[in-house]
């Protein structure tokens, strides 16, 4: 694949700089490339928020949902409209990140589509990932 065709996507800004440092520092301790060559890659690579994606789209999208916590909640996550753009910026895979926990159990009361609360539709993509075979457990493919 080539690097321009893939893009990641987060709702904050401030995680966009945590993606590119994490990326930065895996390959920088993997030894294979130095650190002109490792900028070089990451600037490749569309790294933005999900308002700033509107309108473009890339072979392959990794979306980072960014929120985990005991209290379930989850910000601004609860504006459907933002997974729906995130979601048709892919044109032939999506590769979803996050705490499905939090996402499934939010104590986010706030109404969307159909008045239904955001848990209702995070439900309805787990149980629609799990059918499907398409849900993997992070731990289960690292082994963690």
């Amino acid at each position: 694949i080539d690097l321009g065709d893939l893009g990641i996507i987060t709702p904050y800004k401030a995680q966009i700089k945590c993606i590119k440092d994490a990326i930065y520092k895996r390959l920088l301790s993997q030894g294979n490339l130095n650190k002109a060559q490792i900028e070089n890659f990451i600037s490749k690579i569309e790294i933005d928020t999900v308002d700033s994606f509107q309108g473009r789209d890339k072979e392959i999208i990794l979306y980072s949902f960014v929120r985990s916590n005991k209290e379930c909640r989850i910000g601004f996550l609860d504006e459907l409209r933002r997974l729906n753009v995130t979601i048709t910026r892919a044109k032939r895979l999506i590769i979803m990140v996050g705490d499905s926990f939090t996402l499934t159990k939010t104590s986010s009361s706030k109404r969307t589509l159909l008045n239904k609360p955001p848990q209702y539709y995070f439900n309805y993509l787990m149980d629609y990932l799990h059918m499907k075979g398409y849900y993997r457990k992070i731990s289960e493919e690292v082994g963690v």
